[in-house]
């Protein structure tokens, strides 16, 4: 159980949820959050970018499917606020993305749902724990988070949320919906 607020976050259930964005260039992005079934403290997202080639005249569809996970914390020890403290966290250890959805920003996009998702759980921080991919030391600051040690990043989630929403359209990424209607 977590000192800060008495709320057990691992404990939770959490239903699943379906982000779609739309970008000109990259296509359609839709990021599912799957459903989180009680005392686990795992949440996996897939992350489907479909996109239109043109082949011989003809535009083929093409999709690329990865899955990610994020763990839930109800104490994680870290550098929050210039102090060493104990806070409930959303995070994960690092991310690898297929090639096909590398360099197309979709990295903002995952920041910005896996802080929504903390703040439905009502957790304080998102932290990415143990980079040894190098583009998250370049685009962890931009999501609003700071550097907690020197292979992590932790920003509060409301922030980190804004922030890499922000970047994400500022790269021409554009949220189209949000469901919980998976039909």
């Amino acid at each position: 159980m977590d000192q800060n607020n008495h709320i057990d976050f691992e404990g939770q259930e959490h239903q699943q949820m379906m982000y779609f964005f739309m970008h000109e260039d990259h296509g359609e992005l839709k990021i599912i959050r799957n459903t989180k079934e009680r005392d686990n403290r795992e949440i996996h997202f897939t992350v489907e970018l479909s996109t239109l080639e043109e082949e011989k005249k003809k535009k083929k569809k093409k999709n690329i499917r990865t899955t990610v996970t994020v763990i839930i914390e109800n104490e994680s020890e870290l550098i929050w606020e210039d102090s060493l403290t104990s806070v409930s966290s959303i995070g994960y250890g690092d991310i690898h993305l297929p090639e096909n959805m590398q360099g197309k920003s979709i990295i903002y996009l995952l920041h910005h749902v896996f802080a929504l998702t903390g703040l439905e759980l009502g957790v304080q921080v998102f932290e990415v724990r143990s980079i040894v991919n190098e583009a998250l030391n370049h685009i962890c600051p931009q999501c609003g988070m700071e550097c907690s040690n020197p292979s992590s990043y932790v920003g509060g989630c409301n922030h980190v949320q804004a922030m890499s929403l922000k970047k994400a359209q500022s790269h021409g990424w554009c949220l189209k919906s949000i469901s919980n209607d998976m039909h």
